[in-house]
């Protein structure tokens, strides 16, 4: 596995720095299979409709897997979501779970992916996280990890270092869990 700096500009935003599941999701995946790779499609400080089909940060996740397969020779085979931590208003929470769903089977759709999975989100709103388990319920080949009880930074919103390295072992260990028996039920770990 090879990493390579940031694909365009449009991802690289220095006020939201920080880390993300992604590459511990990599590096606990890459004991099992060497071959595997990470498309990063992620850009903190963003709502659930920026992510929306059509939209410019969706457009990139579609050009990305492209280039990766064409680049790679390779397959993508799951998404990868966490996100949510920033709807403590209620007005925009009520839509996360219709917009989530949407998400999920658009990138799916698209893609021609089978599996999901899910982090559900450490804090805010319990709708959202309620919308979450809500959505691997009603799809099929979702899995969910629990975020909540793993160490918050110092801005009381988002995991810290160690934490997002946990929560990609936990997501990589679901990934497994889905991808190697197709009928397991989508479950909250």
């Amino acid at each position: 596995m090879v990493g390579r700096g940031r694909l365009d500009k449009a991802h690289s935003r220095p006020k939201y720095k920080g880390v993300g599941p992604g590459m511990s999701f990599s590096k606990t995946l890459v004991k099992k299979d060497p071959n595997i790779g990470l498309v990063l499609c992620a850009m903190g400080a963003t709502s659930i409709s920026q992510w929306a089909k059509g939209t410019p940060l969706y457009n990139t996740i579609l050009a990305r897997a492209e280039a990766a397969v064409k680049a790679g020779g390779g397959t993508i085979r799951a998404l990868l979501w966490y996100q949510g931590e920033g709807y403590g208003d209620l007005r925009y929470a009520v839509l996360y779970k219709t917009r989530l769903k949407n998400l999920f089977n658009n990138v799916r759709s698209d893609l021609g992916l089978s599996v999901t999975v899910n982090g559900n989100v450490n804090e805010g709103t319990e709708l959202v996280r309620k919308a979450q388990v809500d959505t691997i319920v009603e799809l099929q080949q979702v899995g969910c990890v629990d975020a909540k009880g793993l160490e918050i930074s110092l801005d009381n919103l988002h995991l810290t270092t160690a934490a997002q390295v946990k929560l990609g072992a936990m997501m990589a260990d679901a990934f497994l869990r889905i991808s190697t028996n197709h009928s397991l039920p989508a479950q909250l770990t």
